[in-house]
C-alpha cells in the first residue's frame, strides 16, 4: 500500500504536469487565433484598398465618358461630316475601353466610329435616365455585340460603347475572381473557376466560406456612384500569402509553450524535492 507522501508526490506531479501541458496548449492556441485575426484583418484592408482602387477607376471611366459626350455635343462642326468622324475616332483610340461612338438623331443612328455597326446596338428600353439628360444601358443581352454585352451611355446627339470588362483591370482585381456593380446593378464580372455570389448574399467585410474553401469580401463605394465590388480568392491562395507568417508566429508559439512547460516542471522538481518535503514536514 502506497504511504501518504508517496501519494502526495504522484498527486503533485500529476497537477503539474497538467497544469504544463494545459497551459502550453492554451498558449499555443491564444497565439494562433490572435494571429488567425491579425491575418484576416490585414486581408480585410489590403482587399479594401483593392476595391476602392477599382471603384475610383470606374466612377472616373464614367465621370470622362459623360463629359467626352457633352464635348461631342458641343463641336461646332457639321455632324457625320469628316472632321465630326475625326474627333470621335481620335477619342475613341485614346481609351481602350471604348468600344464605338455614335451620333443619332432621334432613334436613328446616322453615323459613328469604332467596332459597331448602326444595326448591331439598338436596345430598347434604357435602365436610368437621370435629370442631367443621360441615358444609360447597363450590360445585357440587347447590348450585346460579338457575344460581349456592353455598357451604353447616351447624352444629347452622341452615346458612347464601352467594354466593362476593361474596367476591372488586372492590377486591380490581380489574382482574384470580382464582380462590378454599379447602382445595384450588374456591370461587369471576370472569368474564372468560381462562381461570384450575387451582391444580396454577401455581407459587406470578409467572409470565410469554409464550405466552398474561398474567401469572399464585398466592399462599397458610394463618393459619386454607389458602387459595389464583390471578390472571390481560394483559402489555398490566402495561407499562401502569409504562410511566413504563420510558420514564424507557429515557431514562437512553440518556443514560448517550451519555456512554460519548462517553468512549470522545474517548479515542480522544486517542490517535490527531498529538502522541500523535510521543510513542510517540521
Amino acid at each position: 500500500m502506497k504511504s501518504k507522501f508517496i501519494q502526495k508526490r504522484e498527486r503533485t506531479f500529476v497537477a503539474f504536469s497538467s497544469a504544463a501541458f494545459i497551459g502550453a496548449m492554451l498558449l499555443f492556441g491564444l497565439i494562433t487565433w490572435l494571429l488567425w485575426r491579425e491575418s484576416i484583418e490585414m486581408e480585410e484592408e489590403r482587399v479594401a484598398g483593392l476595391a476602392r482602387d477599382l471603384g475610383q477607376h470606374t466612377e472616373q471611366v464614367i465621370v470622362d465618358v459623360r463629359n467626352m459626350l457633352e464635348t461631342f455635343n458641343k463641336l461646332q462642326v457639321d455632324r457625320c461630316s469628316e472632321a465630326h468622324l475625326s474627333v470621335m475616332h481620335k477619342a475613341a483610340i485614346a481609351k481602350p475601353y471604348i468600344r464605338a461612338i455614335g451620333y443619332w438623331r432621334a432613334a436613328q443612328r446616322l453615323c459613328g466610329v469604332g467596332f459597331i455597326q448602326a444595326v448591331e446596338l439598338k436596345p430598347s428600353r434604357a435602365d436610368r435616365i437621370y435629370d442631367s439628360g443621360v441615358i444609360a444601358w447597363w450590360p445585357n443581352s440587347q447590348t450585346a455585340v460579338s457575344g460581349v454585352p456592353l455598357f451604353l451611355m447616351r447624352f444629347g446627339d452622341h452615346d458612347i460603347a464601352i467594354d466593362p470588362r476593361m474596367l476591372l483591370e488586372p492590377k486591380l482585381v490581380q489574382d482574384r475572381q470580382a464582380g462590378l456593380w454599379v447602382e445595384g446593378l450588374p456591370m461587369a464580372i471576370t472569368a474564372g473557376d468560381n462562381d461570384i455570389p450575387s451582391l444580396d448574399s454577401v455581407p459587406i467585410g470578409l467572409t470565410v466560406d469554409t464550405n466552398n474553401n474561398r474567401l469572399v469580401s464585398r466592399f462599397s463605394l458610394g463618393t459619386i456612384f454607389p458602387i459595389d465590388i464583390v471578390a472571390v480568392e481560394t483559402i489555398d491562395r490566402f495561407w499562401n500569402r502569409y504562410a511566413p507568417i504563420l510558420v514564424a508566429a507557429a515557431g514562437l508559439g512553440l518556443v514560448l509553450a517550451t519555456i512554460w512547460i519548462y517553468i512549470v516542471l522545474r517548479y515542480s522538481r522544486h517542490r517535490l524535492s527531498l529538502s522541500t518535503e523535510l521543510r513542510e514536514a517540521a
